[in-house]
């Protein structure tokens, strides 16, 4: 059986840090090994949106057995861009940590712009 929860976000630097303890919350409930990746994933996640993205976040989380799938919609239909370890400029290797530390991820066009998923073994 899937349990589900949904967190809207205002687009803020904030954002992320609501994000994790909305998620860390969440998941006291669940019984999730890879909590602290899941964590560290959501906050890069919600990063992107607020920085490269547009309009509001939501968040959303889908628990079932050992996998946990989290998925971020933004207002941008823009696809996420993961950049290369080698360059020079600091910063912007969000989703190489959640390419490192998800089962999978990818991303998906929706009507009021994008959503970024990823799945996690529990």
């Amino acid at each position: 059986m899937a349990v589900t929860n949904t967190l809207l976000l205002d687009r803020v630097p904030e954002a992320a840090r609501v994000a994790r303890r909305n998620l860390d919350d969440w998941l006291s409930d669940q019984r999730c090994e890879s909590r602290d990746d899941a964590l560290l994933v959501v906050s890069e996640l919600v990063t992107n949106a607020v920085v490269h993205g547009r309009g509001d976040l939501m968040v959303v989380m889908v628990y079932t057995d050992d996998r946990l799938r989290l998925e971020v919609h933004d207002g941008d239909s823009n696809p996420p861009v993961q950049r290369e370890f080698r360059s020079a400029e600091p910063g912007g290797y969000g989703l190489n940590i959640v390419d490192q530390l998800c089962e999978e991820w990818g991303w998906a066009s929706t009507d009021g712009g994008k959503l970024v998923w990823c799945h996690l073994f529990c």
